[in-house]
Order: C-alpha cells, then structure tokens, then sequence
C-alpha cells in the first residue's frame, strides 16, 4: 500500500509527537537522511486559544481561526487545522505543510508499506539519527502537558481528512486495529447543549480485528438519563401548545422528541444526568488507547462536553459521517463516472433534495440495515457499527480508485459553509 506524500507529513509529526512528549512546533535549521521524493516535516505550527463566548460551536471556532492565520498575512488553505473543544472554549491547532530539502526540516523518503510499517520505520529513523533528542528539543518549546494525541482529541474533522486517498484513509484506519474502539451515540432534548439536557448515552466498546469479520465486544455501556425540572416544564408549556402554535413554531416539541427516542421505557431504571457522564467517563477509560467513533461526532461531542463541564478525557475521534461526505460518497461518484451502473443505482438512493445524504438511517436502509429502532441510543450504535463495516468494505474495493476530484470538491463545500 502506498501513501500520499501529506499523509506521510502526518505521520512523522505523530511520532514526533509520542518521542519528543512535548507539544509545540518550531522550525529547525536542521536537515538529515537522503533526499529521494522528498516528503518534510510541517512548520509552523499554529495554536490559538478561543472562548466559547467568541465561539459557539466548532464552525465558528475554525472561521475565526482563519481569520487569525490571515491577519498573519497567511493563506489557511495552506494549513491542516482542528478545533477541539475544552472547557469554556476552543483549542485550536494548525500545521503548514512545505516542500523541499536543504535546510528546511527533517526529511523522508516517500514510503510504501502499511501505515504501521511505516509508523516503525519513521520511529526507527527519527530515533536512529545519532542527535534526534537535541533536534528534536531544537524544534520543539514545552507549552504545556498534553496528551500524545492531543492534535487528534475531541474531534477529527474534514480539515484532518482533507487530501487523503481511499487508500490513504484505510491506513488511517488501519493504525488504530490495536485500540479499542468504543462507537456511541447520545439522544438529547435539542441541539443547544447550554440549555437542553441529554436523556440517554449509549455505547460499545469493540477490539476492531483490522474489520475482517465481526468484531469482538468487550463491553456495553446504555443509560436512561433523568428528566430535569426545566426539561419538565418545557414538556408541559408544548403539551398545552394548539395545533396552529405548534405549526407556526416549527420542529419538534419536547412530548414529541421523546416519543422519537423512546424514552419512558418501563422496567428502565433512570439517573441523574451528571451520574451517567460520569459512569460513561468511567467506562470509556477502563479501556486500553480508545477511539470514540460516532456519527456526527461534532454534535455528541459537544453535547457531552457542555454537559459534564469538559470532563471528557482527551483521546482520538472519528466521525463517520465525515467518512461518508468525504470518501464513500465520492467514490461512488467517481465510480458512476466510469459506467458502474451499481454505484450509481447506490446513489440515486442517497439523493436528497440538497444532494447526497450521509444520514446514518438513510446510507444504512440503502445497505439493507434495519433502521426498525433508529433514534434509540444503543439501537442506534449498533446500526453505526454495521454501517461503519459496509462502508470499510466498500472503500477497499475501491482502495485504487482515484477520487481526488469529487474528494477535493466535497472538501471545499465544507470550508465554504464554514465561512
């Protein structure tokens, strides 16, 4: 398998990452190894801090980061960015990507191999080199401690996608097969995480066995979260809503959001909200190097911080909805184009009225998954977990398709709703 020269740049600034345990990216004068198709370690790297007052969610947070890196006088096109969230704001992270040898950087040859391969080899020849820690610390100044992933915590977004390759993304994948991946989803009263409160968290922990086969479940997490008074009055004030009010407001109402998620199940016993987070922080961490994977992972994530105060642990998330925007989607676009009748009926049962959906209920239907219980945490984990194994085998089937113009095109629709 061989990896494009961007996700290389990744790799080597991880392992940076894990030798070094230090956060902040400098330059260095310093330039070592042969040079063969170059591929460099990123410079700069930019962090920003920005409050939750600036910021209400992560759009916003990665619109007012460009504007910062523009009043550098830089272009963000030019840079790989994330926002993650923390307690009362947004952590923001982004690296440059340049070309070339001499004194730039540190430099690699371009790999072939697995990405672990290729992780064990970049370990080899950063730690190889006769004076890697003093180049390293030449390169790096100590910010503060953070995790060894911490420009991957919280949220894994398109910006983090951005470029890759079909194959590109199964390496991705491919170099967490030694974690634990916990899928799970949250049912909430809305979308404002500051006001409304979640009713239910559901999760599975699962040793992923490079998705061969089915994947071993190590353990289930499902809680039934306590209606709060302010949840209850809200139910009442719409309970007594005419039936001209409730068109002229719009949505659904709160008797109405709970019908949909299936909460009041008798025989259910239900806690208080903050009890639950804590019990699903707590079962998150019994697990070696977990991944969080959910399905607009943004919104859960959200929701989760705001709620329990940002006492989220910090580690790794994938969002498959991304992974569908970004890669399933436009593969079979790029399919369709070539004459695949097959990829192209798949299509015509995504089509929306704004385009392609990437909703896990409708992608899982046109998988022949039962949606039966959709909308139910748990129900709604294992549906993703099935869904997240069709859409794996159908990228390695086209692991050599060239998507790069329908990638590239569904890419610049996201930075453009960003702005």
């Amino acid at each position: 398998m061989k990896i494009s020269q961007r996700y290389l740049h990744r790799l080597i600034r991880e392992e940076l990452h894990r030798i070094t345990e230090k956060q902040t990216m400098l330059s260095s004068p310093f330039s070592a190894g042969p040079i063969e198709q170059m591929a460099t370690v990123p410079r700069p790297y930019i962090t920003l801090r920005i409050d939750s007052r600036d910021a209400p969610n992560e759009s916003v947070a990665l619109h007012r980061f460009e504007d910062k890196i523009r009043s550098l006088g830089d272009s963000p096109s030019e840079y790989s960015m994330t926002c993650s969230q923390e307690a009362g704001g947004w952590q923001c992270q982004a690296v440059k990507y340049h070309s070339g040898g001499g004194e730039q950087g540190l430099t690699f040859p371009e790999e072939e191999g697995s990405a672990s391969q290729i992780s064990e080899q970049i370990t080899l020849r950063l730690r190889g080199h006769s004076d890697w820690q003093g180049w390293a610390s030449g390169i790096y100044e100590e910010d503060e401690e953070e995790d060894d992933d911490a420009d991957e915590s919280h949220h894994i977004i398109e910006s983090k996608y951005a470029g890759m390759s079909v194959s590109d993304v199964l390496s991705f994948f491919e170099r967490y097969s030694g974690n634990t991946w916990i899928f799970f989803d949250t049912e909430t009263m809305g979308f404002k995480p500051h006001e409304q409160q979640l009713t239910e968290i559901g999760a599975i922990a699962i040793s992923p066995d490079g998705w061969a086969g089915d994947p071993q479940v190590l353990g289930m997490f499902n809680e039934k979260i306590t209606l709060q008074p302010d949840t209850v009055k809200r139910i009442e004030k719409h309970k007594a809503l005419s039936p001209e009010e409730k068109k002229e407001r719009g949505g659904l109402t709160a008797p109405e959001i709970l019908s949909m998620t299936r909460y009041g199940e008798r025989g259910r016993e239900y806690k208080d909200e903050q009890e639950v987070l804590s019990g699903f922080f707590e079962f998150v961490g019994s697990f070696s190097n977990p991944v969080l994977v959910a399905q607009n992972a943004s919104f859960d994530m959200e929701f989760i911080s705001v709620r329990s105060g940002g006492r989220l642990g910090r580690y790794p998330v994938i969002d498959t909805m991304r992974i569908m925007q970004l890669f399933l989607i436009p593969l079979l676009q790029t399919m369709r184009d070539s004459g695949d009748t097959e990829a192209s009926e798949f299509l015509e049962k995504l089509r929306g009225r704004r385009g392609y959906s990437a909703s896990m209920g409708v992608v899982s239907a046109v998988y022949g998954i039962s949606t039966d219980e959709w909308h139910n945490a748990l129900a709604d984990v294992q549906m993703l977990m099935k869904l997240f194994q069709h859409v794996i085998d159908t990228l390695r089937g086209g692991e050599d398709v060239d998507i790069s113009q329908r990638h590239s095109q569904a890419a610049k629709r996201f930075r453009t709703r960003r702005r």
